[in-house]
């Protein structure tokens, strides 16, 4: 009797054991503007979406400068791998989305700025608050 409830114990211990866990629910970063409120973007975690919007029609740009950790986020001494920019030239509303494949647990970051085209130079930059993949 006692070896059966012992077993039944144990197949009850694997099964809890061997079940797949939740999937990691990521952290969104709300939109975040540039000082100037001409850019703004924000992150999305499910499906890993980055949007950059070009909030003013006033000839410059918005551009969105991305980067994530190199290691999942609850171990110490990570540093940021640069994953790129994107921009919206659009300034009609619309807005500009792309999307990373970035592996889960890892934090990202953004800094979105106006950018005047004809010389490269960011006018006016924020950095968002961390978000988690």
């Amino acid at each position: 009797m006692l070896r059966r409830i012992l077993s039944a114990a144990g197949i009850s211990l694997a099964a809890i054991l061997i079940s797949a866990s939740p999937a990691h629910a990521g952290t969104d970063i709300p939109p975040t503007y540039s000082p100037d409120m001409g850019a703004g973007g924000r992150f999305t975690s499910n499906g890993d979406i980055f949007r950059v919007c070009d909030l003013k029609l006033d000839g410059l740009r918005a551009r969105m400068y991305m980067w994530r950790s190199d290691a999942p986020h609850y171990l110490p001494g990570i540093s940021n791998v640069y994953l790129g920019h994107v921009d919206d030239t659009t300034a009609d509303g619309s807005c500009v989305d792309k999307g990373i494949n970035i592996p889960e647990s890892y934090e990202v970051t953004f800094k979105i700025c106006t950018f005047r085209a004809s010389d490269r130079k960011p006018i006016s930059c924020r950095y968002s608050p961390p978000g988690v993949a």
